[in-house]
């Protein structure tokens, strides 16, 4: 509520947010009771390069044995039968439309 406020959209209450949980549902409650302010992202492929966010420069400037191997892991229990290609799709569909998934890190240029 917070953040909707400082970009301009006052109106909302919490309990709004609870009544429309997801974005799609929020942004056409905003967009009936505030009318048409609401920006449209650009959903494009990214190609620009951009520097790193604080947390990344940090990350990137340690001095880390193995730099180039750095890994989250996480274990997905799926109770139901799921091929590798259904997988596959989900996780190539996730990474389209997250742009940092796609990321590619350049450390001697600082930038992504």
């Amino acid at each position: 509520v917070t953040r909707l406020r400082k970009a301009g959209y006052s109106g909302v209450l919490t309990r709004d947010i609870f009544n429309n949980p997801t974005i799609r549902e929020l942004a056409k409650f905003i967009d009936q009771r505030m009318g048409s302010n609401i920006v449209v992202a650009e959903q494009g492929i990214l190609t620009e390069s951009f520097g790193y966010a604080p947390v990344q420069d940090w990350f990137v400037n340690k001095a880390m044995t193995c730099a180039n191997h750095y890994n989250q892991a996480f274990v997905l229990r799926i109770h139901d039968t799921l091929s590798q290609a259904s997988l596959e799709d989900a996780l190539n569909r996730i990474a389209k439309q997250h742009d940092m998934l796609r990321c590619i890190f350049d450390a001697s240029k600082q930038e992504q």
